[in-house]
């Protein structure tokens, strides 16, 4: 386009992109000076910010998808000072309007195993299954055990073993579990053999068969006591890599990979959402199911002075817990997470438009209670629950005598019984610490 034309046709656009347009006009793509003029006539119209246009605005620019990608591409190129954030919206909207077969495909398929009906499961044990249901169970604690009694159901009918709950039955179940070419460890075994426990207890089965299957369980409990748990070598490795100086590098990677993607990218953010996962986890690790259900304004809430505190009710303990005011690094992050590209001067108002709604979403919906420990994982290289375990050994190593009260208070552990390992640990850490001390003492005396 000759230089006249593109200026003539520009203006109603500001001048900054104007200029930066002109510069370049022999490069310009079809269509793109006539749909920035437009775009800018109806920000200009609406009395809207240059630099935060609406989403409303970016829908009347374009009325189809290929023009609205090239308004976008037009001012990543030659506008970065506007925010394309409020153009997520349209663009899920674009989307949206493809073909969606993939999708209806997607849909038909069981999201997990605990969806499966248990019209799978032998005749006996879907008889047990109202029982079960009317157990005064969490839901979540029925959800696992209706998935451990799917895997033990499957291997029932692939192996053509006897369906009543029996020492014959779980022995069996046990051998294949722990003998398949992706062997599960004895703890994990004896998860699946308490579910038909659990089963069988709610359903009325024979008692003398649910002692045999208690019997089963109990064995591969004392079998994994001996056994080293997976996340000692994930942990081991994690500190060799400097542990959370690791995370912390991790988190500025994320951020700056953000801040190269444009506002209305899936990759800004994701990064972005991955930042505030690892910086949050970092301050205080909680349980990922509870991660994952936090509310603006609820749980996370930010204070007129940028500050955000963080309280929740843990799923698993029912039971309070505080984190306190954030760290201001954290609370710097939690910001860049709301505005997503969006100016900075924006952020009180961003966060009075989130209130109530999930904080790692956006929305209403929320991602499903493992989603932040794989999210974690995927940028971290350990699951999040390590990250507690990790808080627990360096409270235990520097502080010994105290250590073993504020692991129970920062995990959330309902019970001392329950934080019994970290407490023997510190116990053993504080003894060692006291002997050497007295062997100190004495060898002065002599």
């Amino acid at each position: 386009m000759k230089r006249s034309i593109a200026e003539a046709r520009l203006a109603s656009t500001p001048a900054y992109i104007r200029k930066a347009m002109l510069e370049d006009h022999g490069k310009l793509a079809n269509g793109a000076v006539a749909v920035i003029d437009r775009f800018f006539s109806i920000v200009t119209a609406r009395n809207e910010p240059i630099d935060l246009p609406s989403s409303a605005s970016f829908r009347d620019a374009a009325s189809s998808e290929p023009t609205f990608r090239l308004l976008l591409r037009t001012l990543v190129s030659y506008a970065p000072n506007v925010s394309t954030a409020e153009a997520m919206v349209v663009k899920n909207e674009w989307v949206s309007k493809r073909p969606s077969c993939c999708k209806s495909e997607q849909k038909t398929q069981p999201s997990s195993n605990s969806e499966i009906e248990a019209t799978s499961w032998p005749k006996l044990w879907q008889s047990y299954l109202p029982g079960l249901k009317a157990a005064k169970l969490k839901p979540a604690t029925l959800k696992r055990n209706i998935a451990r009694i799917n895997v033990c159901s499957r291997i029932v009918k692939e192996y053509d073993l006897p369906s009543d709950l029996s020492f014959i039955t779980a022995y069996e179940i046990t051998k294949i579990l722990s003998t398949q070419p992706k062997p599960k460890k004895a703890i994990t075994i004896a998860g699946y053999i308490y579910a038909l426990v659990t089963l069988g207890r709610h359903g009325g089965a024979d008692p003398i068969g649910l002692s045999a299957l208690q019997f089963i369980h109990q064995e591969q409990i004392a079998i994994s006591r001996g056994q080293d748990k997976d996340k000692y070598s994930r942990i081991q490795m994690m500190v060799d890599h400097g542990s959370y100086q690791k995370i912390a590098e991790t988190i500025a990677r994320l951020r700056c990979a953000a801040n190269e993607a444009p506002s209305h990218s899936y990759t800004r953010s994701k990064m972005l959402q991955s930042a505030a996962i690892c910086a949050v986890a970092l301050n205080i690790p909680p349980r990922t199911s509870d991660m994952a259900k936090w509310s603006i304004g609820e749980e996370l809430v930010r204070s007129a002075d940028g500050s955000w505190t963080l309280s929740w009710r843990q799923e698993k303990t029912d039971r309070e817990i505080s984190g306190g005011r954030l760290w201001p690094e954290v609370a710097e992050i939690l910001d860049e997470h709301l505005l997503c590209g969006r100016p900075r001067r924006f952020i009180s108002a961003r966060y009075h438009e989130c209130v109530g709604l999930n904080w790692l979403t956006l929305k209403t919906d929320q991602y499903a209670a493992k989603w932040p420990s794989l999210v974690f994982k995927e940028a971290v290289g350990i699951p999040l629950h390590d990250l507690r375990t990790l808080l627990a050994d360096f409270l235990r190593l520097h502080e010994p005598e105290t250590a073993a009260d504020i692991i129970q208070t920062s995990l959330g552990h309902a019970t001392k019984s329950a934080g019994s390992a970290y407490r023997s640990d510190c116990e053993g850490d504080l003894a060692a610490r006291y002997w050497a001390t007295i062997r100190m003492e004495i060898a002065k005396c002599k």
